[in-house]
C-alpha cells in the first residue's frame, strides 16, 4: 500500500466520482483551499489495506488516517476513539521496548457543544473559481456559535516485564508496526532517542500527550457539515453524527497523561 500522510481522505463511489467530474466546484469545495482540507483517492491507493476489506464500495466514504499508524484508517464517526486508542497502544509498545515497568495513564476527553444554527460560512470563503469564461466569488457571513464544554477522565494502568530491548529491536518494532514516529510528541521522541542512556530519568510524572489531531479533525468535520453548498452525497459519507448543518456536538479526546516508572537498576 502506498504510504499516505496523516490527514482526511475521500473515497468516492462510482456515482459520486461521476458527479465530481461533472461539477468541479464541488470537488474544489471538498478539497479545500490549496487542497489542504481533504485528499480524494482511488480504491487502488488503499487496495492492500485491511481496512478496505470491510468497506462497502457502493458508498462514498470519508476516511481519516490514524495519527500514529501509516496503514490504519477510520470513518469520521469512529476516528476520535480509535485514534486515541492507537496513540495509547503505540506508547505502551514503545515503553515496553524501552524497559518500563509500569505506566499509569488517563484519557482526558472534552465534550464541547457548538451551535452552528447561524452558520452560513463557506469553507472556501471568498475563494475564486473560474467557470467557463467567467468568474465566481463566494461571499460568506460571519460564523456565529456558542460553546459549552466539560471534561471527563478514564484512568488505566499497565505493567511490563521491565526488560529493555536493544535500540535496533526498537527500530525494527517501529518499522514492523508501521508507526509514524514523526507525529509523536517531543517528550516521547526524546525517550526513544535516549534509549540506552544510563543517565536517563527513571520516573516520569504527568507527561501529557496532546491529541490536537482529534480536536482539529472534529472541528474540521463540523465545519464541513455546516457548508450547505457541498453535495448531499458527500455529507452522507461523514456519517449521521455530522450529517446536519444546524446544531452539532463536537466531542473529542483532548490528551493522555502518563506517569511512567522505569524502576531502579
Amino acid at each position: 500500500m502506498k504510504t499516505l500522510e496523516k490527514g482526511m481522505y475521500l473515497l468516492p463511489d462510482e456515482q459520486f466520482e461521476f458527479e465530481l467530474k461533472k461539477h468541479p466546484l464541488t470537488k474544489q469545495e471538498i478539497q479545500g483551499e490549496n487542497k489542504s482540507l481533504m485528499t480524494i483517492v482511488t480504491p487502488e491507493i488503499l487496495e492492500n489495506s485491511k481496512f478496505m476489506q470491510k468497506l462497502n464500495r457502493e458508498k462514498t466514504h470519508t476516511l481519516i488516517r490514524s495519527e500514529v499508524y501509516f496503514d490504519k484508517f477510520y470513518t469520521s464517526e469512529e476516528f476520535d476513539k480509535k485514534n486515541a486508542e492507537d496513540v495509547a497502544k503505540v506508547i505502551q509498545g514503545i515503553l515496553r521496548k524501552l524497559g518500563a515497568k509500569k505506566a499509569d495513564y488517563k484519557f482526558v476527553k472534552s465534550n464541547e457543544a457548538k451551535d452552528f444554527s447561524e452558520a452560513k460560512q463557506d469553507i472556501n470563503a471568498k475563494a475564486r473559481y473560474k467557470v467557463f469564461d467567467g468568474e465566481v466569488q463566494y461571499a460568506s457571513s460571519e460564523k456565529q456559535s456558542t460553546e459549552a464544554s466539560n471534561k471527563e477522565e478514564i484512568k488505566k494502568t499497565i505493567t511490563f516485564e521491565g526488560i529493555a530491548s536493544s535500540k535496533e529491536e526498537l527500530n525494527e518494532y517501529i518499522k514492523e508496526k508501521n508507526i509514524d514516529i514523526e507525529n509523536l510528541d517531543g517528550w516521547l521522541q526524546e525517550l526513544i532517542e535516549s534509549h540506552g542512556d544510563k543517565n536517563r530519568t527513571k520516573h516520569y510524572k504527568g507527561e501529557k500527550y496532546t491529541l490536537s489531531y482529534n480536536k482539529d479533525t472534529a472541528e474540521k468535520i463540523t465545519q464541513i457539515s455546516a457548508n450547505i453548498k457541498i453535495s448531499l452525497m458527500f455529507k452522507a459519507s461523514l456519517g449521521a453524527k455530522f450529517s446536519h448543518s444546524s446544531t452539532e456536538e463536537s466531542a473529542y479526546h483532548e490528551e493522555i497523561i502518563f506517569d511512567i516508572d522505569f524502576g531502579e537498576e
